[in-house]
């Protein structure tokens, strides 16, 4: 069997992204290990079977919690010695699944260098020629004219790895019933968040569906921002319905986003290729009698899911609370 040899981690982990069926021969020469010996080391599993992307996340998201444990602090170290603990990785998963895979920041939003680079997250070439039929939508005058100001968006703040301002708005189309979404707006500069004109709804051209995997049709959606502006970047972004139930099964990972400056098409996701791996952020911290408790006993709505990219960015941008707490015998 051929030896894949990489010289850093870096380098091993965007060959695994690009083509897991080989990762049981990528092997990292600084360590003088196999990637799979380093995850595996009693050598559980069989690494000739199919690897799914949930699963790659996972084993990916392990080895750098042994091999870079502090990567996961953004530039605080407070935890860097406990990351790669087994409590605090079956915590922060438990957070990462209540948050559906998506960092909470940036919606896992990536960019794309052309439209076709988007048939990697569909299940077929007849869903891609539909989207990118309809994509950008014109709205009429009279749709715009229909459209609302709204002060109901939130900003997420600039997003460094896009380039951009990003802001969610919660939808509830007449077309979903009283299904509420976060449409996710992009521009680039501040908006006006009390003067926003805004318009979504489903496309009344023929048959506006795509199916799923077991077969039903679903519909898709645009959506229009007067203030949006990507700066002619075409951007893929992650969302879920705001009570974070999603609006498609889960096998979609949620509501894919497609944004070309004031246009967006929304439609259900089968898997998001991030590079940016997801980690946990501590919202804030505790120390009882003087010392940090662990990182893995906080509740759970003191953390967040982030990509890596965010992650970091919101330690420059952030001053972590730290809660002081004594307990006497």
């Amino acid at each position: 069997m051929v030896q894949i040899i990489c010289d850093t981690w870096k380098e091993a982990k965007g060959f695994i992204l690009q083509h897991p069926e080989l990762i049981g021969q990528v092997m990292l020469k600084s360590e003088g290990k196999n990637i799979t010996d380093i995850y595996d080391p009693n050598h559980t599993r069989d690494w000739t079977s199919q690897i799914s992307q949930e699963e790659l996340i996972q084993i990916i998201d392990s080895i750098e919690n042994i091999l870079e444990p502090s990567i996961k602090t953004g530039s605080n170290g407070v935890y860097k010695e406990l990351l790669s603990d087994q409590r605090w990785i079956d915590k922060s998963n438990k957070i990462k699944r209540r948050d559906f895979d998506t960092c909470t920041r940036c919606y896992n939003s990536v960019v794309l260098n052309n439209i076709s680079e988007l048939r990697a997250y569909l299940s077929n070439e007849r869903d891609f020629e539909k989207i990118k039929s309809l994509f950008p939508y014109k709205p009429t005058d009279l749709e715009l004219k229909e459209c609302d100001r709204t002060n109901s968006i939130v900003t997420h703040g600039y997003i460094p790895s896009i380039g951009l301002w990003i802001y969610d708005i919660v939808h509830t189309p007449k077309c979903l019933g009283d299904t509420n979404y976060k449409g996710i707006i992009f521009s680039n500069k501040e908006i006006q968040t009390d003067n926003c004109k805004w318009a979504s709804s489903i496309y009344n051209s023929i048959n506006p569906t795509i199916s799923d995997y077991k077969g039903i049709n679903r519909h898709l959606y645009w959506q229009y921002c007067e203030s949006g502006n990507t700066d002619n970047k075409l951007i893929l972004s992650h969302s879920v319905s705001v009570d974070k139930v999603p609006y498609f099964p889960r096998d979609y990972r949620g509501i894919g986003i497609l944004t070309y400056n004031q246009y967006s098409i929304i439609f259900p996701l089968f898997q998001l290729n991030t590079v940016n791996l997801l980690e946990v952020h501590h919202k804030v911290y505790k120390k009882i009698n003087g010392e940090f408790i662990k990182p893995w006993e906080y509740e759970d709505g003191e953390l967040e899911t982030l990509c890596h990219s965010c992650h970091q960015q919101q330690h420059k941008e952030e001053n972590i609370k730290i809660i002081h707490r004594n307990t006497f015998k």
